[in-house]
C-alpha cells in the first residue's frame, strides 16, 4: 500500500511537471524554418515574404518564420529529406520535385500542356488533380489549394 501511494505521488508530480512544461512551451513563440532555392531578389521573393508575414499575422505573432534563401539548407532533395524528418518546417519551391512523390505532377512542369489560363484553371478543378493532391497529402506534402492561388 505504501509503495502504491509513493508511485501515485510520483506519477502525479511527474504529470504536473510535464503539463506545466508543455504549457509553457505552447505559450512561447515558435520559429518556423522555411527553405527555398529562390534568392531574396527573385520574382518569387515577394510571395515568400508575404507567406511568412501572413503566418505571423494569423498566429498573432506566436509563429515566426525564418526564411533561408538561395538553397542555404541544401538542394531540393536534401530539403525534402529535412521536411520528412522534421528538421525543416516548410519549403517553397518549384514543382520539379513533386513527381518523385506523385509522378502525374510532372505535367505541371511540361511546356505547352495548357492552352490558356482557363484550361489550366479547369485542370486544377478536375478529379484527376484532386487525386494527385490526395496522393501528395497521403505522403505528408501539402500543395496549395485552388482557393490559395491568389496574388498577394
Amino acid at each position: 500500500m505504501k509503495q502504491e501511494l509513493k508511485r501515485a505521488i510520483f506519477f502525479t508530480a511527474g504529470l504536473f511537471m510535464a503539463t506545466t512544461i508543455a504549457g509553457a512551451a505552447i505559450a512561447e513563440e515558435r520559429k518556423l524554418s522555411l527553405g527555398t532555392l529562390s534568392n531574396s531578389t527573385d520574382t518569387a521573393a515577394h510571395s515568400i515574404e508575404y507567406l511568412a508575414n501572413r503566418i505571423e499575422e494569423l498566429s498573432d505573432g506566436d509563429l515566426q518564420v525564418e526564411i533561408f534563401w538561395s538553397a542555404q539548407l541544401g538542394n531540393p532533395a536534401q530539403m525534402n529529406q529535412a521536411l520528412a524528418i522534421g528538421a525543416l518546417d516548410m519549403k517553397v519551391d518549384v514543382t520539379d520535385q513533386l513527381p518523385a512523390f506523385e509522378p502525374r505532377m510532372g505535367v505541371l512542369g511540361m511546356p505547352l500542356v495548357f492552352r490558356d489560363r482557363g484550361h489550366f484553371t479547369r485542370f486544377l478543378g478536375s478529379e484527376v488533380f484532386d487525386e494527385m493532391l490526395a496522393t501528395l497529402d497521403s505522403k505528408g506534402i501539402i500543395f496549395p489549394q485552388r482557393a490559395d492561388f491568389k496574388r498577394p
